[in-house]
């Protein structure tokens, strides 16, 4: 295996090469573009490397990104793949930032070769800020481009894997791009506003999603949509970013099966968890916001050969106690929104048991221990107008009180009326209505058209 490097007698570029490296150039500037020789050739063999070991070389001569995770290197190739020779030539290069472990939620970008091949369109960023002020994934329109879930090494435990989602974007223009160049980020690759527009413009990661539009998929006119109309893309655009690391040539390669089996188990083990019929504390169901799980970490070996990730962190989760029925439950607290990721969940998720639901009696309204419930469930008068209350029936104690009684209160059971009184007056049925979604709640629950992932809010 040989690499191309300035100094090194090569073959000529094609033309649309030279073209792409002439526009490389001119909207990227000279200075930001020189290519290093003894760092090039580095991450050139290690990518050659990957590519031949997975076999996983383009069918085509096309451009591919080529990253160096490495803490002292931090650099991003735009590289001329040549998949009958099996080589690889630069045509530019500039700094950016991967994944900096050691703090909260933050773990090292996935080692692998990642495509973008249509299953995951990704996104435009919507230039909003976090509680810091920081534009996570830089100005409004910037594109996200969206690799799924992978595994990568986790920090927190020795020989564990943890499941990252792993994107590509700008940063805060203003704050965090100037700090490029250096390992910074929760998990995901940064790079500069001009490089994001370049790689947008060239469509350099976007065959898939034009061939999707030019055989008029079912999806093509979304996917044309997210394009835009300033998209043109070249002759050599290809579909597929390669993340070595050279300080670490054996890092284990992400691997996206085993990262989507424990996602779909810690789904699993969150639904087994839940509470049957728990409402928000707005009487509505809570439903899951479309945002990115928290991490999650599998107390496993890493395996001879992996492939994906994402940033967690390696806390296990208690598993869940049976429920006490001489004790009241306590309403389900919404837990707050990772700002990135989802939860560390062990390898193994027992089985929770499932509490039977039963009818809650009305709460007494004398009773002052259970003023607070009264807010949120009405009680039924014991007796109507003119009709003098009759004792009630001793009533089996409640196994617990939960969520349930603020959408579906009890009405208690009337006495039979004695032969010469009256009979009472027919209860009141009362239907209880939730509260309405508020804008932002619905807009959460709209169904997204495409497989959707939040921005990264990432801390200054």
């Amino acid at each position: 295996m040989t690499c191309r490097v300035p100094g090194a007698p090569a073959a000529a570029l094609p033309d649309a090469a030279i073209a792409l490296q002439q526009d490389i150039r001119r909207e990227l500037g000279l200075q930001r573009t020189r290519l290093s020789p003894r760092q090039t050739r580095r991450a050139m063999e290690l990518g050659m490397d990957m590519l031949d070991r997975t076999g996983n070389w383009p069918a085509d001569t096309e451009v591919i990104l080529v990253v160096d995770r490495a803490p002292a290197v931090q650099l991003m190739w735009f590289v001329l793949s040549d998949p009958t020779r099996h080589d690889l030539t630069p045509l530019g290069m500039v700094a950016v930032s991967t994944g900096r472990p050691g703090r909260k939620e933050h773990f090292r970008t996935p080692v692998g070769i990642f495509r973008n091949d249509g299953q995951i369109y990704g996104y435009r960023a919507l230039g909003t800020k976090n509680e810091y002020g920081i534009r996570g994934n830089g100005d409004k329109g910037m594109r996200v481009w969206d690799f799924g879930w992978q595994t990568t090494e986790d920090w927190r435990r020795r020989d564990a894997l943890a499941v990252v989602r792993l994107e590509m974007h700008a940063t805060d223009p203003a704050f965090l791009e100037s700090r490029l160049g250096q390992a910074d980020s929760e998990g995901c690759i940064r790079i500069p506003a001009r490089v994001n527009s370049f790689i947008d413009h060239h469509g350099l990661l976007d065959r898939q999603l034009d061939l999707m539009v030019r055989n008029d998929a079912p999806n093509a006119r979304a996917v044309r949509a997210l394009l835009g109309a300033e998209h043109t893309p070249g002759p050599l655009q290809g579909d597929r970013i390669v993340v070595v690391d050279s300080s670490d040539p054996q890092a284990i390669a992400s691997d996206p099966e085993k990262a989507r089996r424990i996602q779909e188990s810690f789904a699993q083990y969150l639904a087994s968890s839940a509470t049957p019929g728990a409402a928000s504390p707005t009487g509505v169901a809570a439903s899951p916001r479309p945002v990115a799980s928290p991490s999650m970490v599998a107390s496993v070996p890493p395996p001879a050969v992996a492939s994906r990730p994402a940033d967690h962190v390696s806390t296990a989760l208690a598993p869940p106690s049976a429920p006490d029925a001489s004790a009241p439950s306590q309403p389900a607290t919404p837990q707050p929104a990772d700002r990135t990721f989802a939860p560390s969940v062990p390898a193994s998720y027992p089985e929770a048991p499932v509490p039977s639901q039963t009818t809650v009696p009305q709460p007494d309204p004398s009773d002052p221990s259970q003023s607070a419930d009264r807010a949120s469930t009405p009680s039924v008068p014991q007796s109507t107008a003119g009709t003098p209350a009759l004792p009630q029936p001793a009533e089996p104690p409640a196994p617990s009180r939960s969520a349930d009684r603020a959408s579906t209160p009890s009405v208690p059971a009337s006495a039979a009326a004695a032969p010469d009184s009256p009979p009472p007056a027919p209860q009141p049925i009362i239907t209880i209505r939730p509260l309405p979604p508020s804008p932002s709640d619905m807009a959460a629950q709209a169904p997204p058209s495409q497989p959707f992932t939040p921005p990264e809010q990432d801390q200054p």
